[in-house]
């Protein structure tokens, strides 16, 4: 998953994006365990409402446009940051084989006739974020000789995406062999979760976002006033966000209404992550490792979560829910303090 640095590493982390990321693990791993382990009345009830919007907007485009603020920071070749959105496509490619292990086995070995019937490349070409994000940098490469330093023309070409995206949703929508490759563009498949369309439009949203921070510099009470005036308006149109969440078709395919209210969420959580950032305590100092570790946390807790639904698919209860994800955190944690150690450099992309 996106790393909140560039390819040649920073002087110095930032902690608030640290946290963005870092916040957003936790949420990720929750609607990961309700989409595939809730009984389906609760994913269609309030409960699963609230917990697949957590599970939305401050994840997935919180991580993309991170990518995209940090991609060309310290102004690397176009060579080394094609070589890392490959390194990417690659990693997502291991990474729908390692999560459904369990499943592949099944369906070729297995007695169970029902599993014996599904499709396999619908689980191995699953169009998932590690893909999107290696197809985002390369885009910004080509696209940065035309946009150079401008935010306006990063913000138009972010809004352009979005407003394509139901064009090219139905453009590319089609049953023939194409299918497999128009999942990863804008084709609305089961197996597409963050085609192109539209998500590249939150990376290029970064992008201009960084390219705003060297000419606008935000004091910490023009903050306070921009979240005044901005966290009334997400309130009294979060029905609205909440619904499109929790149509997760649409969520996945959504148009530039939900990319706009998504980007004035984005600026107005990125301003409350940056005051949060001065609270050093065990929680936000914990919380800032997992987003400096972000790429490992994101592979261990789906390779845990991935197998483990193939024998719990929509069976838990809300408290047994509960109960996997706190496993499921802990466990990653665990397993990815192991691996990284305390003097290995950050297993974050």
């Amino acid at each position: 998953m996106p790393r909140a640095e560039g390819v040649n590493q920073p002087a110095a982390r930032d902690m608030a994006a640290d946290l963005l990321k870092g916040t957003a693990i936790p949420l990720m791993i929750q609607v990961h365990i309700v989409e595939l382990f809730a009984r389906q009345e609760i994913m269609d009830g309030g409960a699963g409402r609230v917990l697949l919007f957590l599970g939305g907007v401050p994840v997935a485009p919180v991580f993309l446009a991170v990518l995209g603020f940090y991609a060309l920071r310290s102004g690397p070749t176009s060579g080394r940051v094609i070589l890392r959105g490959g390194c990417l496509i690659a990693l997502g490619g291991l990474l729908n084989v390692g999560l459904n292990l369990h499943l592949l086995l099944r369906m070729l070995f297995g007695s169970n006739v029902h599993l014996r019937e599904l499709d396999a490349w619908a689980y191995v070409l699953g169009a998932d974020i590690l893909f999107l994000a290696g197809a985002s940098l390369m885009a910004i490469v080509l696209l940065r000789t035309a946009l150079k330093s401008q935010p306006l023309l990063w913000i138009a070409a972010s809004v352009g995406v979005a407003s394509a995206a139901p064009w090219m949703t139905d453009l590319l929508t089609t049953e023939s062999g194409w299918k497999w490759p128009a999942a990863f563009i804008a084709g609305r498949y089961r197996w597409s979760y963050f085609p192109v369309f539209p998500w590249l439009a939150y990376p290029l949203l970064g992008v201009a976002a960084f390219h705003l921070r060297e000419r606008v510099h935000l004091s910490r009470r023009g903050g306070a006033i921009a979240l005044a005036l901005g966290l009334p308006i997400l309130l009294f149109s979060a029905p609205f966000a909440i619904e499109s969440s929790h149509d997760l078709p649409a969520y996945y395919h959504h148009g530039v209404a939900l990319f706009l209210w998504n980007g004035v969420f984005l600026v107005l959580w990125t301003l409350l992550h940056a005051r949060i950032a001065s609270w050093r305590n065990g929680v936000t100092n914990w919380l800032a490792w997992l987003g400096r570790n972000v790429t490992a946390c994101y592979v261990v807790q789906l390779l845990l979560i991935g197998n483990l639904a193939t024998a719990f698919y929509k069976t838990q209860t809300l408290f047994e829910c509960v109960l996997w994800f706190v496993f499921v955190l802990v466990a990653t944690s665990a397993l990815v303090r192991a691996y990284a150690g305390p003097r290995r450099r950050p297993v974050s992309v």
